[in-house]
């Protein structure tokens, strides 16, 4: 039961982030790239990139081959 409240937890930590939110409503809408999503949200493509990154290793995000 620990195991589930501490990954439950870490994907709300994910979640709670306003960029990371952003990015997630934009890869809903198309696949983007991190240089494509930077722009449309304000923001650098290393932070853009750095959120792409911990959407991945949490699994809320799968990045293209």
């Amino acid at each position: 039961m620990n195991d589930l409240i501490d990954e439950t937890a870490n994907y709300v930590l994910d979640l709670a982030s306003p960029q990371r939110l952003a990015i997630l409503f934009k890869l809903l809408e198309k696949d983007s790239t991190p240089t494509q999503i930077a722009k449309e949200i304000n923001s650098t493509k290393q932070e853009v990139h750095r959120n792409f990154t911990r959407l991945a290793e949490s699994g809320l995000i799968k990045k293209k081959q």
